[in-house]
């Protein structure tokens, strides 16, 4: 081990030959900056336990810290010029050293302790430590050239290293040699007013003792900072009582006077809180001077000093107040004194070199942060506006600054929209349409007394000449308007959720500019017409969303697809939402050709390709929607009919109403409920089990095996997960005993993908994608699966438990990551149902043929010879009709017991529940928010509720989802 005992303290101060005269006998305190008269610039020497803070640096400009950003991470940080480095960086760099015990050899052992973070230096005691604050080692040796390093095991031990500017930790032989300095600098820091409320310029101003008529004591003050010949001084005014009349009230000192025995000069003037002085004639002497402090603290100990500016004294020859102090003459330092049985506070004159105090004796002064005014209703968007001469004006952003304007804001343009969000304190107030700041930075916001306005901290007057520091704004909050989080925003466009996409069709209906002159719908007629009509025979368009590569809906900046709206700066993105419209079934998407637009599928492979029309809703004010596309607008020719795209400036705006009709893409069953699930071609013929096989088909009662109980399915709701795609299991219980019915049990319609494909080892320990052509499961002449149904059980969200007396490996299926028995059922032009299901097949890794992987299969059922297989061509898909029936299996009471008497039926505007009389109901949306919540009074109630998927809950029944138009 080194030998690591040091020199101490006291031989510091010797060596470095410090005369400090405080002349405390005679109450005559030096101030900070007159102790320092005989300071060298620097003073730096070896490592060792401190009264106070040091700075521990390992060359000329790189001083061991912890990081702002990260206070756990320690780092070295880089001072150029500590006169004017922010004190809070400094005061990351600073360390008090206390004494810590000694190590085995009798070495003494230090701890440092952060002044910023108060957090002791310790790291993990561990090799491959990483300079980030945690639990372990956390007394450190130092040698007597500075260098700093710990042992946490026989063999182990972690040094400090600095190298090309960055700290890391290595062994203790390798340590960067480091030096306690504390630079004059630092000795007499002027704060700034931020630094009077450590980051804040609210703050607290104690002078350690009780004085009388001490106006400061238990009051929160905020300090102006001065600029130019003023900059090292502030302004103090009371939190919350800012004001005397109209007039901003500041704190200073007042014409009147204490009487103290021997007092002269300005020892004895008194504090007061006043506006400050008009040269109109009425005063002798001004206060603004009287009226400006100044603060130096020592930043090793923090001891702090205060002064003022200058201070009234009375002249007896003129008998008149006058400025105390001229020419280079310069502040009064604040003192308490004596008069008779209490201390009251007062400034005394400063004289001599080095300069002290002619009267009174600087009191102990500590400032305690105080608290920032905080904005009532939160983070959110805000209109903001100022005083602009005799009228109220918004405050607006450019690409280049910022503007007022006499028009309000409104809820669907994002300009002068500001998003306002608080941390720490302090808040950033971004404008949406040009991610311009009010503030050059994060800001502190003061209540102005008895108005609702607020002054606000490093306001960017230079984005704007018509603001400026002291300016008042008022914060108009929008409730309404959200911004931020991590979803996209849509601000000026119509944007349509997931729900309104998959179940609903929309009509253009275009708002008429002349009174009376209703119905103007939008129809195709060759091209895309506006005819006055009804809704009903209006042309109805599905919408598709434009999402670019990785899924997400387009951002973007005025009509291009990139990101940039929004307060960016604070996470707030705003997107445009664009879109194609299409005819649901046939998929001919509205294409335009000419300036006009008509109905055509797309094609990539044709010359040009044809593709659907990108279009966006452009809201303004609520008045309906520009239809754009590009940079054309969609309007009525008034010659023709016709819908055309022209410039944008180059017509009047066309405005359209989007009206709603449902058009789902997947059915929502009257689940739970026996069902026959017939065939849509009038054959008489209809899904059921085959009794022996368990495979299923589409027969006729009567015909072989069947008989008419084999027909009634009981289909019920499975796991929802997707509110747009409703999945069902379709059971049966015929062939299963009523102990088994009781339990659970039933045979339920798959899709044995699993069963057929499968990934094969090989010997080289490779896979192969291949299909069991041995499975039962497998139609060889279709190269298709079969449907089959399965004894099973339900359990969990969304899982079967298979039963299978005869398991063999060639037709159990063997893997439920995707439920094989969820069916949904697909809307068609024809009011028909296709059966559809999602699962999964296990398939060689196309990479790493080692591996497996897990395949997608969208599967559609498919008649062939009365079988039913699974084809993933939904043009090739069966066409189903669903509908209640009676017919059940005869030996099943408990599904028939369990058949549901009621029913629910969708209306425009309202649900009617039938043979519920009595019996209370909820009815809820898609988000669970209940909408309606009574006790039907009859068994053919009507009840009104919302458009869009709500979801029927009768009490004692299942709840049964219904879409109301």
């Amino acid at each position: 081990m080194p030998n690591l005992k040091g020199q101490n303290i006291e031989e510091l101060l010797i060596n470095t030959s410090i005369n400090i005269n405080f002349r405390i006998m005679n109450k005559k305190f030096s101030t900070l900056v007159a102790g320092l008269a005989m300071i060298s610039a620097v003073a730096s020497a070896q490592i060792t336990k401190t009264d106070g803070y040091t700075m521990l640096k390992s060359s000329s400009s790189d001083y061991l810290a912890v990081y702002g950003a990260k206070s756990d991470s320690v780092v070295v940080k880089t001072f150029s010029n500590l006169a004017t480095a922010p004190k809070a960086s400094i005061d990351s760099a600073m360390w008090k050293v206390t004494e810590a015990g000694v190590d085995a050899t009798g070495n003494k052992l230090y701890s440092f302790t952060n002044k910023k973070t108060g957090a002791v230096l310790s790291f993990a005691a561990k090799k491959d430590a990483k300079p980030n604050l945690a639990a372990g080692v956390d007394k450190w040796s130092v040698t007597t050239d500075g260098k700093i390093s710990a042992y946490y095991s026989a063999n182990g031990s972690l040094g400090l290293v600095v190298s090309g500017g960055k700290l890391s930790l290595g062994i203790a032989s390798a340590a960067t040699a480091f030096t306690s300095e504390v630079n004059s600098a630092l000795k007499a820091r002027t704060l700034a007013a931020s630094d009077l409320g450590d980051g804040f310029t609210v703050f607290s101003l104690n002078f350690g003792e009780a004085y009388q008529e001490n106006i400061f004591e238990g009051k929160e003050l905020v300090a102006t900072q001065l600029t130019g010949a003023d900059a090292d001084y502030v302004q103090l005014q009371e939190v919350g009582a800012d004001k005397i009349g109209e007039k901003d009230a500041y704190f200073g000192l007042d014409t009147t006077k204490y009487t103290i025995a021997g007092q002269k000069d300005v020892f004895g003037y008194k504090f007061a809180k006043d506006s400050t002085w008009l040269d109109n004639g009425y005063h002798t002497v001004l206060n603004g001077d009287f009226q400006k402090f100044k603060f130096i603290q020592d930043l090793s100990n923090d001891k702090v000093a205060v002064y003022v500016k200058n201070a009234p004294v009375y002249n007896t020859t003129t008998k008149k107040f006058e400025a105390a102090l001229t020419g280079t003459a310069a502040d009064v330092q604040v003192v308490y004194a004596q008069v008779t049985n209490s201390k009251v506070l007062t400034v005394s004159k400063l004289s001599g070199t080095p300069s002290t105090i002619e009267q009174g004796v600087a009191p102990s002064v500590k400032l305690g942060k105080g608290t920032p005014a905080t904005l009532p209703t939160g983070d959110g968007v805000y209109f903001i506006k100022v005083k602009s001469g005799d009228e109220f004006k918004y405050v607006y952003a450019t690409a280049s600054g910022l503007e007022l304007k006499k028009d309000a804001p409104n809820a669907y343009n994002p300009a002068g929209q500001f998003y306002v969000v608080a941390k720490g304190g302090k808040y950033q107030f971004v404008e949406r349409n040009f991610n311009q700041g009010l503030t050059t930075a994060a800001a502190q916001i003061y209540k102005v007394t008895g108005k609702d306005a607020y002054r606000v901290d490093a306001v960017n007057s230079a984005a704007s000449a018509s603001l400026a520091a002291g300016t008042e704004f008022y914060f108009e909050y929008q409730k309404d308007i959200k911004a931020g989080g991590k979803e996209y925003n849509y601000m000026a466009t119509k944007y349509l959720d997931k729900v309104a996409v998959d179940n609903f069709a929309y009509t253009l209906n275009l708002i008429s500019g002349t009174e009376g002159v209703d119905d103007l719908y939008t129809i195709v007629d060759g091209v895309l017409k506006v005819k006055k009509t009804t809704a009903e025979d209006a042309a109805k368009f599905k919408v598709e969303v434009i999402k670019d590569k990785t899924g997400k809906v387009w951002t973007s900046n005025a009509d291009e697809h990139k990101a940039g709206v929004g307060a960016i700066a604070l996470g707030d993105t705003l997107a445009t939402a664009t879109y194609k419209l299409y005819k649901q079934y046939t998929k001919e998407y509205v294409v335009a050709k000419d300036n006009e637009f008509k109905l055509a599928k797309e094609d990539n492979t044709a010359t040009p390709a044809v593709a659907g029309s990108e279009f966006t809703f452009k809201t303004a004010k609520g008045n309906g929607y520009l239809l754009s596309t590009g940079d054309k607008i969609v309007v009525l020719d008034v010659n023709t009919g016709k819908l055309i795209s022209a410039a944008a400036s180059a017509v009047n705006n066309n405005y359209f109403d989007l009206v709603v009709e449902p058009s789902p893409d997947y059915a929502t069953l009257n689940a739970p409920s026996h069902m026959l699930v017939k065939s849509a071609e009038a054959d008489g013929k209809a899904l059921s089990m085959n009794p022996k096989s368990l495979f299923a088909e589409v027969k006729l009662a009567g015909q072989e095996e069947y008989i008419d109980s084999l027909f009634g399915l009981w289909i019920d709701t499975a796991c929802v997960k997707d509110v747009t795609r409703p999945t069902y299991y379709i059971t049966t219980g015929n062939g299963l005993d009523s102990a088994a019915i009781a339990d659970g049990y039933r045979y339920f319609l798959v899709n044995p993908q699993d069963s057929v494909y499968s990934a094969v080892k090989g010997d080289d320990d490779k896979y192969t994608s291949k299909t069991n052509e041995g499975s039962a499961y497998w139609n060889a002449t279709e190269g298709l699966v079969k449907a089959a149904f399965v004894k099973a059980i339900v359990y969990g969200e969304d899982s079967l438990a298979i039963v299978r007396e005869k398991a063999t490996a060639v037709d159990t299926l063997k893997t439920m990551s995707v439920n094989p028995a969820a069916m949904a059922f697909v809307t068609t032009a024809n009011n028909t149902l296709k059966i559809e299901n999602k699962t999964t097949k296990e398939i060689a890794n196309e990479d790493d043929a080692t591996k497996t992987d897990r395949e997608d299969v969208t599967s559609y059922l498919k008649v062939i010879n009365n079988v039913l297989v699974w084809t993933d061509n939904r043009d090739e898909a069966h066409e189903f009709v669903a509908e209640a029936t009676t017919l059940h299996p005869t030996s099943n009471d408990n599904v028939e017991e369990g058949a549901s008497a009621i029913s629910v039926i969708a209306n425009d505007g309202t649900v009617t529940i039938q043979g519920a009389a009595g019996k209370s109901v909820v009815i809820s949306n898609i988000l669970g928010k209940v909408v309606a919540e009574t006790v039907l009074s009859s068994d053919n109630a009507t009840i009104a509720v919302p458009a869009g998927i709500v979801a029927v809950a009768v009490e004692g029944e299942a709840a049964v989802k219904v879409v109301v138009k």
